[in-house]
C-alpha cells in the first residue's frame, strides 16, 4: 500500500486517513501573503477549516474552494516527494519535502505538472484546481506537516490564509 521511496508518503500513514467531509467550515478569502516564507498556493474561500469539523471529524488541512483550472502554486521551496493520484479519496495529489523538514501536500488537482524528484521554487505551479477524489466542486486540500510528521494548520504558517 505504501508508494515507492521517490514518492513516499509521510511515515507510512496514508493519505486515505484523512477524512473528506462536506460541510461548509467558513467563506474567508484566502490571500497569496507571507511572513514565514509560506505562501498562499491558490486565491480562494477557506471551505473546510483544520482541526475538528462539526461532523465529529478531523481535517489535517485546510480546503480552499476556487474555479477548476486555476494554478496551484507550490507554498515554498521543495523537492516533489510524490506526483500521482493512488492515494484514495484525494484524487490528483503533489506532496513537497522543504529545506526546513516540512511536507506541503495538495490535493484534488485537476491536473498535475510536475514529476518525482522535481526541484521547484516557491510560487512555482505545480498543478491546477480541480475536483478529483472524493470531492464535490474544485477546491485544492493544502496540508502542512512538521518534520516530526504532524500536522500543522497552514493558518499559521502562511499569513493571510483565511483572513
Amino acid at each position: 500500500n505504501q508508494t515507492p521511496v521517490d514518492g513516499s508518503l509521510p511515515s507510512g500513514e496514508t493519505i486515505s486517513e484523512i477524512p473528506v467531509a462536506e460541510s461548509i467550515a467558513s467563506k474567508q478569502p484566502v490571500l497569496a501573503s507571507s511572513s514565514s516564507g509560506y505562501r498562499s498556493p491558490v486565491a480562494g474561500e477557506i471551505i473546510k477549516n483544520y482541526g475538528k469539523l462539526p461532523d465529529g471529524s478531523i481535517n489535517k488541512g485546510i480546503n480552499i474552494a476556487a474555479p477548476k483550472g486555476v494554478p496551484v502554486k507550490a507554498v515554498a521551496d521543495g523537492v516533489v516527494k510524490y506526483a500521482g493520484s493512488q492515494a484514495e479519496g484525494y484524487g490528483k495529489l503533489v506532496m513537497i519535502q522543504h529545506s526546513d523538514g516540512k511536507i506541503s501536500t495538495y490535493a484534488h488537482l485537476n491536473t498535475i505538472d510536475v514529476k518525482a524528484k522535481a526541484n521547484v521554487a516557491a510560487g512555482a505551479k505545480i498543478g491546477t484546481v480541480g475536483s478529483t477524489g472524493s470531492v464535490s466542486q474544485p477546491q485544492l486540500h493544502l496540508q502542512i506537516r512538521g518534520a516530526d510528521k504532524a500536522p500543522i494548520d497552514p493558518r499559521t504558517l502562511i499569513a493571510g490564509i483565511g483572513g
